[in-house]
This record gives C-alpha cells, sequence and structure tokens, in this order.
C-alpha cells in the first residue's frame, strides 16, 4: 500500500516535498521489517536527503532515521 501512496504522491508532489518523506519513511520501516535492510537502506537514505531540508540537525526526526541507518 505504501508503494502504491508513493507512486501517487510523485505524482502530486514536488521531490523533497515533506510528506513524501513520510511515505518513504513508512516504506522503508516496513522493509527494514521484512528483513530486506539494503531495501531499506536505501529508502531511509533518500528520506534523510528530504528531512534535512526541512529540519534542523538537532530534530528527533533526524535522530530516530539516523537509529535506523
Amino acid at each position: 500500500f505504501y508503494e502504491k501512496a508513493l507512486d501517487m504522491q510523485q505524482e502530486t508532489l514536488r521531490a523533497n516535498h515533506p510528506d513524501l518523506g513520510v511515505t518513504y519513511y513508512n516504506t522503508a520501516c516496513v522493509y527494514y521489517k521484512r528483513g530486506e535492510s539494503a531495501m531499506a537502506l536505501s529508502i531511509f537514505q533518500r528520506v534523510l536527503e528530504i528531512q534535512k531540508k526541512h529540519y534542523p540537525q538537532s530534530d528527533a526526526h533526524l535522530a530516530l532515521l539516523y537509529s535506523y541507518m
């Protein structure tokens, strides 16, 4: 479901929109929990790129993301 939502959001939102980052994050968590860590890491890195544009370095969003990486 997250991948379908991601496809829809990519069509309507700009590439670094925070909502897109949330959907990427949720998708990465699914891959992580399924044991597909390489795919999850790739997506988490994309989330990091997006979040760095919207949150200060000391933000809890970034800290949580780094904990998965």
